[in-house]
């Protein structure tokens, strides 16, 4: 027996780590970022994008910058793996107008077509991660590495309504 949740995708991780949830569908993004250190069973063909770094500008960035991100700790890696002495803002939303406002020297959030970098003039700086709808469980062992199939017939239906949706939204624009 099983039961479904049905909760917000960030917070999704978060359950899972708990131990509420057995099986996750959710971003890649989002599970890093909560910090899922095992890899997900399968990545799903929908909901792609990458995580960047964005600035207002290609040039000099300061040693110690202003990052604001709903990925805090995702930008706080990129960051020092860079070598850069920054504090990093949590914002929810509407990252992309802080390099543009002067409010932040970089914004480190999903890119998906890239309209919103352009309609706020910002270039993206680094691509941190690759990321897409995933399927994560329970670590399987070498002798039972496929899914059930009640989660596959599960799945298959999600990627449909989630395909539907995205060609809805994208006629509407």
């Amino acid at each position: 027996m099983f039961r479904v949740v049905s909760a917000h995708s960030r917070d999704l991780p978060s359950l899972f780590l708990a131990g509420v949830c057995d099986y996750i569908l959710t971003g890649l993004d989002y599970a890093i970022e909560r910090g899922i250190s095992t890899q997900p069973i399968t990545r799903l063909p929908v909901c792609q994008g990458r995580v960047a770094a964005l600035v207002s500008s290609i040039g000099t960035v300061p040693r110690k910058p202003t990052i604001v991100s709903q990925y805090p700790n995702i930008a706080s890696r990129w960051a020092s793996d860079r070598g850069l002495d920054a504090t990093v803002h949590t914002v929810s939303g509407a990252a992309e107008l802080y390099p543009r406002l002067g409010l932040a020297d970089i914004a480190v959030d999903v890119v998906a077509t890239g309209a919103t970098c352009r309609d706020n003039k910002l270039l993206e700086m680094d691509v941190i991660l690759h990321t897409s709808c995933a399927l994560f469980g329970p670590t399987a062992d070498a002798n039972s590495a496929s899914i059930p199939d009640w989660l596959s017939d599960l799945l298959e239906d999600q990627v449909h309504k989630l395909q539907s949706n995205i060609l809805r939204d994208s006629s509407v624009r």
